[in-house]
C-alpha cells in the first residue's frame, strides 16, 4: 500500500480494459481500491491520502477507417489532383498523408511548416500565434510510407504543409480544413465519419490491435495525458 502510486492504477485500468470492460465497470473497481487506501490513511498506514481519479465517462468514439474506405479516399483524391490540378485537392492528399500516417490533430496539421518537417520526424512547436495542444511541444516520427510521399512533394515557395502555393495556409480555420475534408469522403460514400479525428482513431486502433502492441507507445505517439485515454480506442 505505502508503493502505491497512479501508475498501479493506470495498470489496472488497462488490464480491465482488456478484459472488456466499460467506464462504468473501471469506476466500479476504482471505488474499491479508493475505499482502501482512504481506510488505509485513516489508520496512519499511509503518510498522506491519496487521489485516485475516476475513468471519465467518454463520447462515442469517432468511427475508424476500414481499409477499402482509405484506399478509396486516396484513390479520389490523388485522381482529382491529377486530373484538375486544384490546389485544394494536392492540399487535401497531403492532409490525408499526414493523419494517415501520424495520428495528428487537425489543428496542429493546419499549423504544420515545412521547415519542421525533416526527414525521420516532424516538430510541433508552439508560436506566438499557436500553441501546442498543452502546450507541450513534441516530436512525432515519420513512416516509411509516409517519407517517401514528403520527398514526391515540390514545396518551393511554401512555408505550410497545406500551402496555397503562396505561403499561407490554403485554409483559414480548421472548420473550414473539415468541411473540404467531408466533401471528399462524401463524395467516397464515407457518411459516418469525422472527417479529421477518424484518422487518429484509425491509428490509434489499428496500433492497439497489434500482437506486440505497447499501450504506452501509443499514448507517448498520441501524446494523451491519460493511458485511460488510450485504452479506450482498443476495440
Amino acid at each position: 500500500i505505502r508503493l502505491h502510486s497512479s501508475k498501479f492504477t493506470d495498470q489496472l485500468v488497462l488490464s480491465l480494459r482488456r478484459a472488456g470492460l466499460g467506464d462504468h465497470s473501471c469506476n466500479s473497481y476504482l471505488r474499491a481500491v479508493r475505499a482502501i487506501l482512504n481506510w488505509s490513511w485513516e489508520q496512519g498506514l499511509l503518510p498522506a491520502a491519496i487521489k485516485v481519479k475516476s475513468v471519465r465517462s467518454s463520447k462515442p468514439l469517432p468511427s475508424v477507417f476500414s481499409s477499402e474506405q482509405l484506399e478509396d479516399l486516396h484513390q479520389h483524391l490523388e485522381k482529382g489532383w491529377q486530373e484538375t490540378r486544384r490546389r485544394r485537392f494536392l492540399v487535401l492528399l497531403r492532409a490525408f498523408w499526414f493523419l494517415r500516417y501520424t495520428g495528428m490533430r487537425g489543428g496542429e496539421l493546419l499549423a504544420l511548416k515545412w521547415n519542421n518537417v525533416y526527414p525521420d520526424r516532424i516538430e510541433l512547436r508552439s508560436t506566438k500565434d499557436w500553441k501546442v495542444k498543452g502546450r507541450k511541444d513534441a516530436i512525432i516520427p515519420i513512416a516509411f510510407d509516409l517519407k517517401d510521399f514528403i520527398q514526391s512533394q515540390d514545396s518551393q515557395g511554401e512555408k505550410f504543409v497545406l500551402d496555397d502555393g503562396r505561403g499561407k495556409p490554403l485554409y483559414s480555420s480548421l472548420g473550414d480544413l473539415t468541411k473540404s475534408m467531408r466533401k471528399a469522403l462524401q463524395k467516397c460514400g464515407i457518411e459516418n465519419a469525422k472527417p479529421l479525428h477518424s484518422f487518429r482513431s484509425t491509428v490509434a486502433t489499428e496500433l492497439l490491435a497489434g500482437e506486440s502492441s505497447n499501450p504506452v507507445q501509443v499514448q507517448k505517439l498520441l501524446r494523451h495525458q491519460s493511458i485511460q485515454t488510450t485504452m479506450s480506442y482498443l476495440n
